[in-house]
């Protein structure tokens, strides 16, 4: 039997192995261990990783070979306490035990085993997450996040960064997830501004998308355990390393799908999922059905155009900036109207909409049929409105506005968070169904940016200024660009 090690790379302890598999845990008797089996499908980590294993495979065999007449049969690196070539091993590597590879190779099985057993990090002075599983969980001591700490319209003044210890869970319900990716959204610049519909208390971590793999469980929860990768949407504390999440609000995130992409899909294709399933129903068609979107090149915009194609709508129609119009024909496949509706041409527009996605707030009821619909959407419409922070968070004009769009005919008005506390089982059957679509390349998320924790503020000012090609994706553990950065503030001991 033959062994090849993988030694850690101590200079990113934030690193994360995502591979492209199917994990299956095979049946064994009480005197083994369990199998994991993973089923290489043209991941290129996964290739990778066979490629440089070969050369210590065939050291590996060799000194076996050698040494077969002082070593009793079946001796690992890891009795020996060296590579398989002689040399010392490091303290923290991991064991992965395959069964004769070189059959595995003759054959071209694509497949490799890993013996659970002997999958282990030897104990070191750091006591580091002690999980048997292929992937780094723990090890970061500290957790770095972004905090709003003041109400400004001015994202540098009011969002800084902050260190302090790892968070344990706050319930017994409650899991501590470790962030692979996050989003920066209209609705955080909207809490920034003190502009919002909820209620907000200061210093809060912005980030309401939030995927990456759980590393501590509260002691009540029983339907995930440490290594899950999960996504969930929170209304605050997505841009951080790490942050707690209740864990009924979780849903599974099958390895195959990007992390980016995955983020995309919580808040930004969620929205315009639901607001398109107002007008279709359940049979999610728009065959023969021209629609327009307002705010057409906005993160939610994009996404309505990309699934109102395929619903089969036969026309859709887009409002940009005209400097935006190529890229919303070329890239997007839509038709581009102006911003301002008094410059769209009648003999296209007026009474000829079947359904109208209104992101601005503009309300263009002479765009639809008699039977057409009007769907309001809510935050980028806050954000056009060059108002006040009213009595309750969110100006007068806004509220009033949500209001009509209640009582007005052929109008509804669609809402993320509400649509999520009121029906949280629906809205996971609806996330899975997006990861689906995500998984087959049905819908591909168009990512304007993937920034570090550094650049939140920065990636707030961007979206006011401009209308970013997509979605702005937060890693949290990529290495920030931006030179002479503002040093984190150390809270742990405040």
């Amino acid at each position: 039997m033959m062994y090849m090690s993988k030694k850690k790379d101590k200079s990113d302890d934030a690193a994360v192995v995502e591979a492209d598999y199917d994990e299956t845990v095979l049946p064994t008797s009480s005197s083994s261990s369990s199998l994991l089996l993973l089923e290489r499908k043209s991941s290129f980590r996964v290739r990778e990783l066979i490629k440089r294993a070969k050369p210590r495979r065939k050291a590996a065999a060799a000194a076996a070979s050698s040494s077969s007449s002082s070593s009793p049969a079946g001796t690992s690196c890891d009795e020996r306490n060296d590579d398989g070539q002689g040399n010392h091993r490091d303290n923290s590597t991991v064991t992965f035990q395959t069964t004769d590879c070189s059959q595995h190779q003759r054959q071209g099985d694509d497949t490799i085993i890993i013996d659970n057993n002997k999958m282990k990090k030897e104990k070191t002075s750091s006591n580091k997450d002690k999980s048997l599983l292929p992937v780094r969980l723990g090890g970061d001591k500290r957790q770095k996040k972004a905090v709003i700490t003041m109400f400004s319209k001015d994202p540098h003044e009011a969002i800084e960064m902050t260190v302090q210890d790892i968070p344990e869970p706050v319930s017994a319900d409650h899991v501590v997830i470790k962030v692979t990716a996050s989003t920066v959204s209209l609705f955080d610049c909207l809490i920034r501004k003190g502009v919002s519909y909820e209620m907000v208390d200061l210093p809060v971590t912005p980030g309401m998308d939030v995927v990456g793999n759980i590393i501590k469980c509260g002691e009540h929860v029983n339907t995930f355990r440490v290594g899950d990768r999960v996504a969930a949407l929170i209304l605050f504390g997505g841009n951080a390393r790490y942050v707690n999440v209740l864990a009924s609000n979780l849903v599974q995130v099958p390895r195959s799908c990007d992390a980016a992409e995955t983020a995309c899909m919580v808040s930004t294709y969620m929205t315009a999922y639901q607001a398109l399933r107002l007008v279709t129903g359940e049979n999610f068609s728009l065959a023969g059905k021209r629609i327009l979107i307002t705010g057409g090149v906005d993160a939610v915009g994009q996404a309505l155009v990309q699934l109102c194609q395929r619903a089969g709508a036969s026309e859709v129609y887009a409002t940009a900036p005209i400097m935006r119009h190529k890229y919303v024909q070329g890239v997007l496949g839509a038709h581009p109207l102006s911003p301002e509706p008094e410059e769209w041409p009648e003999a296209i527009v007026k009474g000829r909409m079947h359904a109208v996605f209104d992101g601005t707030s503009q309300a263009p009821y002479h765009a639809l049929t008699n039977d057409g619909t009007l769907v309001s959407l809510g935050e980028s419409a806050l954000m056009n409105q060059q108002s006040t922070p009213g009595l309750l968070g969110a100006p007068v004009s806004a509220y009033w506005a949500r209001m009509k769009g209640n009582i007005l005919p052929n109008t509804k008005v669609y809402d993320l968070w509400d649509s999520f506390v009121s029906n949280k089982d629906a809205f996971k059957m609806d996330f899975e169904i997006l990861l689906h679509l995500l998984k087959k390349r049905f819908i591909k998320p168009h990512i304007a940016k993937r920034i570090s924790l550094n650049e939140v503020a920065e990636s707030h000012a961007s979206l006011e200024r401009e209308n970013p090609r997509g979605v702005i994706v937060c890693l949290p553990w990529k290495k920030s660009s931006i030179k002479g950065a503002r040093a984190a503030k150390d809270v742990s001991k405040c």
